[in-house]
């Protein structure tokens, strides 16, 4: 049998998994339309780079090039289920949501829905016993 603190807990999991998804969403569309495609900012990083945003802006490209952010996603993913792991399986979800953003949709959607896969799939034999 479960306590009422623990029902609490696993009712409330789904909860701060979406906001903490809606907040690296949020995060990473910041990065992708504020930095990163931003003309006021172009054309201010074209004459001072001294500025703290070109260096964000400059660094920025990294996570892109080669689909970093969606391979990382996938690794994470895959050693969720591998290992069963839920702290691995929300970064897989976190980092998912950030790579589709950030130009490396095709990784990063697999790592998203294996993450979730792997945390629904946990909360089930939970929710079994």
């Amino acid at each position: 049998m479960t306590t009422m603190a623990g029902a609490r807990s696993v009712a409330a999991f789904p909860a701060r998994l979406m906001v903490a998804v809606a907040l690296v969403a949020a995060l990473a569309l910041t990065l992708r339309y504020g930095f990163m495609q931003s003309d006021a900012l172009l054309n201010l990083c074209a004459t001072d780079t001294r500025d703290w945003r070109c260096a964000v802006r400059g660094m920025g490209p990294h996570l892109f090039m080669e689909e970093r952010l969606g391979w990382l996603a996938l690794a994470f993913a895959a050693t969720a289920v591998l290992l069963r792991a839920r702290a691995l399986a929300m970064a897989a979800v976190l980092t998912g949501v950030a790579g589709m953003v950030l130009y490396a949709a095709d990784q990063a959607a697999i790592a998203f829905l294996a993450g979730l896969w792997c945390l629904i799939n946990r909360r089930g034999a939970v929710n079994r016993r």
